[in-house]
């Protein structure tokens, strides 16, 4: 009882907090950055030994896995297990058979509750990872990284700031050692 409690706490102290209304312009680089423990190499071609990746990748994905948890459980208890209103539905295909659909849910404050359904899409192999992209007006930008399982499918929960809009969505094979691009390969789009 305590722990819902508190749970409830932080997630009123979130919501009184909210979101920033527009993400910082360097927003995909920082958190490239962060993610990958440092700075971004330049544009040369830097060799990473495989074991030494996996540990230095490690770690930030157990803290990644750890949040991502963290935050579902504090949205399906301070929402008390009510399913936010679907606002909008984009779905994409590719020739493969690959399929994925996103709910764009009813603004929560400042934010938009995003959820991606993917299926038949192979796993990425080790050092690479799928990338949910939205542009509008020509500015592209990163809205969920997730990878799928065995079965090729996967649910990801991820939320953007309430008063962005998108005129188009995609899916790429990103790279753990490239820069994170929107260039990259697509896999899915709309």
């Amino acid at each position: 009882m305590n722990d819902e409690l508190d749970m409830q706490q932080l997630t009123d102290a979130l919501r009184a907090v909210g979101a920033p209304p527009e993400p910082p312009p360097t927003y995909e680089q920082i958190a490239r950055d962060a993610a990958l423990g440092g700075t971004a190499a330049p544009a040369e071609v830097v060799r990473i030994d495989r074991h030494r990746l996996r540990r230095r990748l490690g770690r930030p994905a157990i803290a990644l896995v750890v949040i991502a948890a963290s935050t579902i459980a504090a949205l399906v208890i301070g929402v008390g297990g009510d399913q936010t209103p679907i606002a909008h539905t984009v779905t994409m295909s590719a020739a493969s058979g690959a399929q994925a659909s996103i709910d764009f849910q009813e603004t929560t404050g400042s934010v938009r509750p995003v959820v991606v359904r993917v299926s038949d899409l192979p796993p990425a192999s080790d050092g690479h990872y799928y990338q949910l992209w939205m542009s509008e007006k020509g500015e592209s930008m990163p809205v969920a990284a997730f990878n799928t399982g065995s079965d090729g499918s996967v649910t990801a929960k991820s939320t953007m700031p309430a008063n962005m809009g998108w005129d188009r969505c995609w899916i790429t094979l990103d790279s753990t050692t490239d820069s994170n691009d929107a260039d990259d390969p697509v896999v899915l789009q709309s």
